[in-house]
């Protein structure tokens, strides 16, 4: 059985590779950043992203088309789900076509369930955490 989940993995890995290593690079970019959470390297990187994610949200959604360029975190509001589900479109980021997008929603386990987009960078992120933390939980690719 062993061999069969190396193949998996091997072939997971070969697969990602020939796609152009976008999973195999988010989950080293996670691995960094939690494996190191104090080096230099990982809070330039957790720098980046948020900087990223604040000018992309600020350039290209209607909901935060108000905040400047260069906003720090503390500078947009605070929102809830209920704002989300009230104005969800209004959160759809203009880069992107909301057909081609990936609706994912929640099981309302706790309440309403909940409902985003997830392009296909997001689509790999996620993969990548999931693989990750699984990995820390026992669980190895191919198992």
């Amino acid at each position: 059985m062993k061999s069969l989940e190396a193949v998996r993995k091997h072939a997971f890995w070969l697969l990602d590779f020939f796609k152009g290593n976008n999973i195999r690079k988010h989950y080293q970019d996670i691995g960094l950043v939690l494996n190191h959470a104090s080096s230099i390297e990982a809070t330039r990187r957790r720098e980046y992203h948020l900087s990223a994610i604040l000018r992309h949200a600020a350039a290209t959604t209607r909901f935060y088309k108000s905040m400047k360029d260069g906003a720090a975190l503390m500078d947009f509001p605070v929102i809830n789900k209920s704002i989300v589900r009230e104005s969800l479109d209004a959160f759809i980021s203009s880069k992107y076509e909301k057909s081609k997008l990936v609706s994912v929603v929640t099981s309302g386990s706790t309440g309403t369930p909940f409902q985003v987009y997830h392009d296909p960078n997001k689509r790999r992120r996620n993969s990548a955490d999931a693989m990750f933390f699984a990995q820390l939980a026992g669980y190895e690719l191919g198992n």
